[in-house]
C-alpha cells in the first residue's frame, strides 16, 4: 500500500478525511496515541481524561477521548480510539509555510506500530505493509511503548525515541550542564557538535534542551531525534521484529 505525503517544516503530512471532514494530519512515530484537532471537531462526544502535553514546554490538560475513522487513500482506520487536543501550536506554524493546511491531528505509534512502514523522504512515499529487497544496514529498535534508538553524542551512548513528528531534536534538561553552543538556526536552540545515529553521524545539528519527564515516565530515554537522522535515508521500520532497515544510495 503506497502513499504520497508531503513535508511541512519537516513534518510529514498525509491527506486524510477523519469522520468525513478532510484535511491533513501528521505520521507521528513519537506520540503514543492518534489525536485529534479539537478545533475541527468541537462537537465530538466521549469520555474526559487528563493528559500531559508538550507544546514547547509541558503542561496538563482535560481532553475527550473519543473514537473516529481516519482514511487514507485505501488505508483506512475505523473506531480508531483518540484524544482531542488543542494543537494549535501545530497548526500555526504549519499554515505560516502553507496558508492552505487544514491541520486535523497526528496519526500516532497506537496505529502506525500495527504495520511495517517504508519512509522515503526523497520520493514522499510511504509504504505498508510490503516486503521490500536490496541491501541494507539493520540496527535494533526497541518498540514495547515508543520505538527507540541507540545514539551516541560526544562519545557517549543514549536511548532515544526516533519519531517522524520531530523536526527539531529534543534533549533532556540535563544535557544543560554541557555546555554546547548557541545555534544559529532559531533562539532557543543549541548545537549538539558531534551526534551518530544509525550509522551516520552529524556535526553541529541543531536541539533544544528542555523538560521530557512525561516522556520519560512512559520510557527511559535522554532524548527525542527524527527528521534531521531519517530525511537523508530510506528507512524501514518492522516494529514487530524490532528493527530498523536503513537503504542509503
Amino acid at each position: 500500500m503506497k502513499i504520497p505525503f508531503e513535508t511541512v517544516g519537516g513534518i510529514i503530512l498525509l491527506d486524510v478525511t477523519v469522520n468525513g471532514k478532510s484535511g491533513q494530519m501528521a505520521f507521528d512515530t513519537g506520540a503514543m496515541q492518534t489525536c485529534l484537532n479539537k478545533s475541527y471537531f468541537a462537537d465530538a462526544e466521549g469520555s474526559e481524561k487528563q493528559v500531559s502535553v508538550f507544546s514547547g514546554e509541558l503542561k496538563a490538560e482535560t481532553t475527550v477521548a473519543a473514537k473516529c475513522t481516519i482514511k487514507c487513500r485505501e488505508w483506512e482506520t475505523a473506531d480508531t480510539s483518540v484524544l482531542m487536543l488543542d494543537m494549535d501550536y501545530v497548526e500555526k506554524p504549519l499554515k505560516s509555510l502553507k496558508a492552505d493546511i487544514r491541520f486535523l491531528g497526528t496519526v500516532g505509534y497506537d496505529v502506525i506500530g500495527s504495520h511495517k512502514v517504508l519512509l522515503d523522504y526523497a520520493d514522499t512515499l510511504l509504504t505498508l505493509d510490503e516486503e521490500i529487497s536490496g541491501s541494507y544496514d539493520a540496527y535494533d529498535m526497541r518498540t514495547d511503548v515508543l520505538p527507540v534508538i541507540d545514539v551516541d553524542i560526544d562519545d557517549e551512548k543514549y536511548k532515544f525515541v526516533l519519531d517522524t513528528g520531530a523536526n527539531t531534536c529534543l534533549l533532556d534538561a540535563v544535557f544543560g550542564a554541557k555546555g554546547f553552543k548557541a545555534s544559529d538556526a532559531a533562539p532557543g536552540l543549541v548545537d549538539i557538535p558531534r551526534i551518530s545515529a544509525l550509522g551516520r553521524e552529524y556535526s553541529d545539528t541543531a536541539a533544544v534542551i528542555t523538560d521530557i519527564s512525561a516522556i520519560k515516565a512512559k520510557v527511559e530515554v535522554s532524548g527525542v531525534i527524527g527528521y534531521q537522522i531519517l530525511k537523508d535515508n530510506v528507512s524501514f521500520f518492522d516494529f514487530a521484529a524490532g528493527d530498523i532497515r536503513i537503504y542509503r544510495s
